[in-house]
C-alpha cells in the first residue's frame, strides 16, 4: 500500500514540476511578447486577452501555490474517503474476529463437557450391572472427573460474556439466539442438577440413565450447531461447518461404543438392540461421509493418518462379527471394544482440537488484517501529509531505492550471524532489541552431528583444502536441517548442534542427514566420511552469552551435554544415529517401529540419572531383519520385570550370526558373559549400563 502512495506521490510530483516549467516559460513569453509589442494599442492587447479560454485563463492567473493547495486538498479528500471505506471494513473484520474468538472459547467448554459425558455414559454401559469392582472403581473415578469439570464448566462460562443481550447481539437470528438460551438454561438448571439422581437410578432402570446421557449430550451439540451457523466469513464458515459435522461424527460413535459394549456383554441382540445399531452404523457412515467431503486437505490428511489404522480395522471386524453373528457373540468382549472404539473417539477429539485450532488461527488473522488495513491507513495519511508538505514536492527514488536495499543486505546479512529461529523463541523482532543476558528456556530436541575421524582426514588436507571441504560438507547438511524446522545453533568445526522445536521432526531430519552424507560421498572428491548424530529432548535455555562487548547465541542446559553424549556414543555402539526414549515419546510424527532398536539403559560419563538408548537404522539395514531378536535380549538385560540374563546371551549370539559386524550386539553379549562369569556382578546387576568413556 505504501508502494502505491510512493508512486502517486512520484506522479504528483513530475506533474506539479511539470506545471511550474510551464508556468516560468509562460511568464518569461508573455514579458518578451510585451516587451516586443510595447507600441501596440490598447484595443489589440484587450482583444487577444478576451480570445484566451477559460483554461489559459485559470492557469495563467492562479498562482502556483494556490494550484500546490488545491492538489494536496483533493488528494486528502480522496484519502479520507477511501480511509473511511477501510475503516468500516476493519470495523466488519475486527467485529467478526471478535464473534469467532467468543464461539471458539464455547466450543472448548461445550466440547470438554461433552468429551467427558460420552465418556461417562460408555464407562457406565460397560459396567453397570456387574459386579467387578475394578469395573466400577473405573466408572467412579470418571464420574469424579466429570464433577470436577462440571464446576470448571461453570466458572468457564462465568468468565465468557454470556449475558442474553450480548448472545441476541452477536445471534442475527432471534429464535437461535432464544434457543442457545433456553439450552444453557437447561444444562444448568436440569441436567446437571440431576445428574446424582439419574447416577443412582442407573443401576435399576439403564436404558433411562443411558437416554438422560444422550439428551444432555445433544443439547450441547444442538447449542454448538446454532453458534457455528452465524458467521459471514467463509474460511470460518467452512470450518465451523466441518466441526459441526465432527461432533456429531463423534457422538454417534460414542453411542456405538456404548451400545457395543451392551450388545457384547449381553452375548447377543435383541431385536430392538439390533434395528437400533442397524440406525446407529448408517447414521455414522452417513455423517462420517460427509464430515469427509467438508473437510480441508490439510485436515483431511491428518484425520486419515489418525483414523486409517490397525484399530480402525479391528472396529470394523469385530462390527462385522456382530451383525453376523448376532444372537451368539462370544468372540470378542465388551472390554475390547469399548478400548477400540476409544481410541477413535480420542482421535477424533484430536481433529477436534485442531480444527479449533484453525478456527482460532483463522480468527487472529483476520483480526491481524483489520489492524493492517487501519495501520496503513495511518501511515498512508501520515505519509501523503508529511511528503506533501515537508518534502516540498520534490522526492527522488534514487535516494529511497538504494537505501532499502541497503537495509534488506545488512537484515541478510544480521542473519547469517543470529538466525531468525533464534529471534522467534527469545521474542524479539529486530537485532537491536536483543539485549545481555536476554535468554528463553522451553523444550525442544537437541541434535549433534559429527564427522568421525576428522582429524585424521583434515592432516590430509591443506588449510585451504580443509576450509572447502568443511563448506562444501555444511553446504550440503544445513537445508536439510531447516526443510525440517530446525537450525543449526552452533559450527564447532566438524560438528554442528541443531535445534528442533517440533518433537520428533529431528528424527526425520537425523534420517535426511544420513542419506545425504551417502550422496556426498557418491558425488564429491573428497575422502568417503561418516557422520555419528545423537539426539536428545528436554529444557534448554536459549539466548546470549557472553559479556556487553561480545556476545554469543547459544543454548545451555543438562539436555546439551545429554545430546553430546548420546553422539559420542554412536562411535561405541556403532551406530549412525542415538536417541533418547524421550525423543520417540514425545514425537508428534509417527515413526516406523521397525527402523529403530532399543539399546539399553546407560549412564553415560558425567551423569548421574540413567537415559535408555534408540538407535536409528535405515531399513536396508541387517538390523532391521534382526531388531525383534536384538530387542528380546535388550529385555532380558535391561528390563528388571524381565531379568534373564542367560535368554539374553542367547538372543545376542541369534543376531551375531546373522549380522557378526552388529557392534551393539557384540558389546551386549560381552556385557552379558561379564555379568555370568562374575556371580557377584550379576547380583549388583541393576539394568543400568555404567560407561567409563565418553
Amino acid at each position: 500500500m505504501i508502494s502505491n502512495k510512493e508512486e502517486e506521490i512520484d506522479i504528483r510530483n513530475d506533474i506539479i514540476i511539470e506545471i511550474g516549467n510551464e508556468a516560468l516559460k509562460r511568464t518569461f513569453s508573455q514579458q518578451t511578447f510585451t516587451i516586443q509589442n510595447i507600441t501596440e494599442s490598447k484595443s489589440n492587447f484587450e482583444n487577444k486577452k478576451k480570445s484566451k479560454s477559460c483554461f489559459n485563463f485559470i492557469e495563467s492567473t492562479i498562482p502556483l501555490s494556490l494550484k500546490l493547495f488545491f492538489l494536496i486538498i483533493f488528494a486528502l479528500i480522496s484519502l479520507i474517503g477511501f480511509g473511511i471505506v477501510i475503516l468500516l471494513k476493519s470495523y466488519q473484520m475486527l467485529d467478526n474476529a471478535r464473534h469467532i474468538s467468543f464461539v471458539g472459547n464455547l466450543f472448548v467448554i461445550f466440547s470438554d463437557l461433552s468429551h467427558n459425558l460420552q465418556y461417562e455414559r460408555g464407562l457406565s454401559a460397560l459396567y453397570l450391572g456387574r459386579n467387578e469392582s475394578l469395573g466400577l472403581n473405573e466408572l467412579y473415578q470418571q464420574r469424579n472427573r466429570t464433577d470436577v469439570l462440571i464446576q470448571q464448566y461453570r466458572k468457564d462460562l462465568s468468565s465468557v460474556e454470556m449475558r442474553d443481550s450480548y448472545l441476541r447481539a452477536f445471534m442475527s437470528n432471534e429464535r437461535n439466539s432464544n434457543q442457545v438460551i433456553e439450552n444453557i438454561k437447561l444444562i444448568n438448571n436440569y441436567y446437571i442438577a440431576k445428574l446424582d439422581t439419574h447416577r443412582k437410578e442407573g443401576f435399576y432402570s439403564f436404558f433411562d440413565f443411558f437416554q438422560f446421557y444422550t439428551d444432555w449430550i445433544r443439547t450441547i451439540s444442538d447449542c454448538v450447531i446454532l453458534l457455528s451457523s452465524q458467521s459471514n466469513d467463509a474460511r470460518i464458515s467452512s470450518f465451523l461447518t466441518s466441526y459441526t459435522s465432527l461432533i456429531q461424527t463423534k457422538e454417534l460413535l460414542a453411542l456405538k461404543r456404548g451400545v457395543g459394549a451392551i450388545i457384547l456383554e449381553s452375548k447377543g441382540f435383541t431385536a430392538v438392540t439390533y434395528n437400533y445399531y442397524i440406525s446407529l452404523v448408517s447414521k455414522y457412515d452417513e455423517e462420517r461421509r460427509i464430515f469427509e467431503l467438508r473437510m480441508s486437505q490439510q485436515i483431511y490428511d491428518f484425520y486419515k493418518q489418525l483414523m486409517f489404522t490397525n484399530v480402525s480395522e479391528n472396529i470394523d471386524r469385530m462390527e462385522k462379527y456382530m451383525l453376523d453373528n448376532y444372537s451368539n457373540l462370544i468372540l470378542y468382549t465388551s472390554e475390547v471394544w469399548f478400548n477400540n472404539v476409544t481410541i477413535q473417539i480420542n482421535n477424533l477429539r484430536i481433529v477436534e482440537k485442531e480444527l479449533r485450532t484453525n478456527i482460532l488461527d483463522t480468527s487472529s488473522d483476520i483480526t491481524r488484517r483489520a489492524i493492517a488495513s487501519l495501520s496503513g491507513f495511518f501511515i498512508a495519511i501520515l505519509l501523503v501529509m508529511t511528503i506533501s508538505i515537508s518534502l516540498a514536492l520534490v522526492f527522488s527514488k534514487t535516494i529511497v531505492n538504494p537505501w532499502r536495499k541497503l537495509l534488506a543486505l545488512q537484515e541478510d546479512m544480521v542473519h547469517k550471524f543470529v538466525p531468525k529461529e533464534f529471534m522467534n523463541i527469545i521474542q524479539k523482532e529486530k537485532v537491536t532489541e536483543l539485549e545481555h543476558g536476554d535468554y528463553y528456556e522451553m523444550e525442544l530436541d537437541v541434535m549433534f552431528a559429527d564427522i568421525r575421524k576428522y582429524t585424521t582426514l583434515s592432516e590430509q588436507m591443506s588449510v585451504k583444502e580443509t576450509f572447502k571441504f568443511i563448506n562444501t560438507y555444511l553446504s550440503a547438511v544445513g537445508p536439510i536441517v531447516r526443510k525440517y524446522d530446525g537450525y543449526i545453533d552452533k559450527y564447532m568445526g566438524d560438528g554442528i548442534i541443531c535445534l528442533f522445536l517440533t518433537p520428533g521432526k529431528s528424527v526425520e531430519a537425523a534420517m535426511a542427514l544420513q542419506k545425504e552424507i551417502t550422496k556426498f560421498n557418491n558425488n564429491t572428491k573428497y575422502p568417503d566420511i561418516s557422520v555419528g548424530i545423537g539426539i536428545a529432548r528436554g529444557r534448554v535455555a536459549v539466548g546470549l552469552v557472553g559479556e556487553s562487548k561480545r556476545m554469543d547465541a547459544t543454548i545451555i542446559g543438562d539436555t546439551v551435554n545429554l545430546a553430546s553424549r548420546v553422539e559420542s556414543l554412536t562411535k561405541h555402539f556403532g551406530a549412525g544415529i542415538l536417541v533418547t526414549k524421550q525423543v520417540i515419546d514425545s514425537s508428534l510424527i509417527e515413526i516406523n517401529k521397525n527402523i529403530y532398536r532399543k539399546i539399553g539403559n546407560v549412564a553415560v560419563v558425567g551423569k548421574k540419572c540413567d537415559v535408555e538408548l534408540i538407535e536409528i537404522f535405515p531399513e536396508y539395514s541387517t538390523k532391521y531383519v534382526t531388531r525383534e531378536i536384538f530387542e528380546k535380549g535388550v529385555s532380558n538385560l535391561f528390563d528388571i520385570n524381565h531379568l534373564n540374563v542367560e535368554n539374553a546371551l542367547i538372543y545376542f549370539n541369534k543376531v551375531l550370526e546373522m549380522d557378526k559386524d552388529d557392534t551393539s550386539a557384540k558389546l551386549r553379549k560381552e556385557l552379558c558373559e561379564d555379568l555370568l562369569r562374575f556371580e557377584q556382578d550379576l547380583g549388583k546387576w541393576n539394568c543400568v549400563e555404567l560407561l567409563k568413556t565418553k
